[in-house]
């Protein structure tokens, strides 16, 4: 009976270990993780106009990526700013509907932005960014008492982020142009204001440069993959 138990614990050990030694691959793959290679493809800037969508009212600004590096030819990661204001001031009978008045939006963000086939003529791209943002207001309240134009700024900040859809025409190989729109949300909100001056949608039109594009060339070529502008227009 021993030597049977034996026999089976051997069999068992055997089946065990080619088991192992077959899983070999599997295991090393579960405890280290595949390698990406991630590399720099070329400098991005970006300038547009944005219209910002607020409870009672609509802003006009511009948005500007400072500065932006692309990844694998296809994953821009940038920093940039926004900023919106109200043209010419808030009469008497403005005052009396609402004691406070949104004077401006200004905003930091870092973003990262998947671009879906940036060689193509038309492409789109689905930017997030993540930043904080200050809303300017106006207290009115005196104007509507007194009658005079004596204001009080209140800005109010948080942090927000900001998902979008973007579509983009190549007009020339380092020169894009496209429209999209985005929506903000805010992570952090008080009810002194209403909601909808933290969360509501951006509305844009930009105009995206390529810069030091010579080392996307110099990785084609070490790939033999030599890239020529011509070649994103066929």
């Amino acid at each position: 009976m021993k030597s049977v138990k034996h026999c089976f614990f051997v069999v068992t050990a055997l089946l065990c270990s080619n088991g192992l030694f077959a899983q070999k691959d599997s295991v090393q793959a579960l405890f280290n993780p595949p390698k990406f290679n991630i590399h720099y493809s070329y400098l991005q800037w970006q300038l547009g106009y944005n219209g910002f969508v607020f409870s009672n009212t609509y802003l006009s600004g511009i948005g500007l990526d400072v500065f932006g590096i692309v990844f694998n030819d296809d994953v821009d990661i940038a920093i940039g700013l926004d900023q919106g204001g109200r043209n010419g001031r808030t009469g008497y009978h403005a005052a009396i509907l609402a004691t406070r008045t949104l004077q401006s939006y200004a905003g930091f963000y870092i973003k990262a932005e998947p671009m879906l086939f940036p060689e193509k003529i038309i492409n789109i791209s689905t930017p997030l960014k993540f930043g904080m943002s200050s809303l300017s207001y106006a207290d009115t309240s005196t104007v509507a008492a007194t009658g005079y134009g004596r204001r009080r700024n209140r800005p109010i900040s948080f942090f927000d982020v900001e998902p979008g859809f973007f579509a983009y025409v190549n007009v020339f190989p380092k020169v894009h142009f496209g429209v999209g729109a985005s929506y903000r949300v805010a992570l952090n909100t008080s009810s002194s204001i209403s909601y909808s001056d933290y969360d509501n949608f951006v509305f844009s039109a930009v105009m995206r440069l390529q810069l030091d594009t010579h080392s996307k060339r110099k990785l084609a070529a070490k790939k033999n993959d030599y890239y020529t502008p011509s070649d994103r227009f066929q």
